[in-house]
């Protein structure tokens, strides 16, 4: 009877040490879990700041299009492409590779689609210059100042609207090269005297 009592025993104790085993490797699971998640959530903490660090040291730029028609004779018109810079960010913005496209629509043309673009197609391609280039193949705007930069070009007659794009690049950003681009689009009626100027987008 004593045998079999102390095999009794043996097995409940085996059962209990077990039963123990099992509740430590569980907390030992959870407390690995816990631990992991915080390391997780600091990580997450970390690259958050860090990208919030980054957007920080970036120009936060508001781009504008304006545009002045005039006709000063009988048949061409002048205009004058008006390029509104607002660096509403901490540090300066360096603008490298800036382009200008000006497509123009003809008066009394059908209104297509381009096919793989599905936008309205202005067929004619009026202007594609860099404005900015050589040595001095950049702008620059300092923190909360909006600078206003002007390209002057000449419209055929025969146009009713002009499609213009501008494009720039970061540049150099508190030392290192960023290259993202930015960019800015608008229409505009080509009429004598129609003038589009920024100034009162400045007040």
């Amino acid at each position: 009877m004593q045998v079999e009592h102390i095999g009794i025993l043996v097995a409940s104790l085996v059962s209990v040490g077990a039963f123990v085993k099992s509740i430590l490797e569980t907390r030992q699971r959870k407390s690995g879990l816990k631990q992991e998640r915080e390391l997780r959530e600091k990580d997450m903490a970390r690259l958050d700041l860090d990208e919030f660090l980054k957007r920080q040291r970036m120009p936060k730029v508001e781009f504008t299009l304006g545009c002045n028609i005039w006709q000063p004779g009988e048949s061409d018109y002048l205009s004058e492409i008006v390029m509104s810079v607002h660096n509403k960010g901490a540090v300066q913005l360096k603008a490298v590779d800036t382009l200008i496209k000006v497509r123009g629509l003809r008066a009394g043309t059908t209104l297509e689609s381009d096919v793989k673009s599905n936008r309205l197609a202005f067929v004619d391609e009026l202007l594609r210059v860099k404005p900015f280039s050589g040595k001095w193949g950049f702008f620059f705007v300092e923190p909360g100042v909006r600078q206003l930069l002007t390209f002057p070009m000449k419209i055929p007659e025969g146009y009713s609207h002009i499609l213009v794009r501008v494009i720039f690049k970061y540049g150099e950003v508190q030392g290192q090269e960023y290259g993202r681009p930015h960019s800015a689009e608008r229409i505009f009626e080509v009429k004598p005297g129609m003038v589009k100027p920024l100034e009162d987008e400045m007040r």
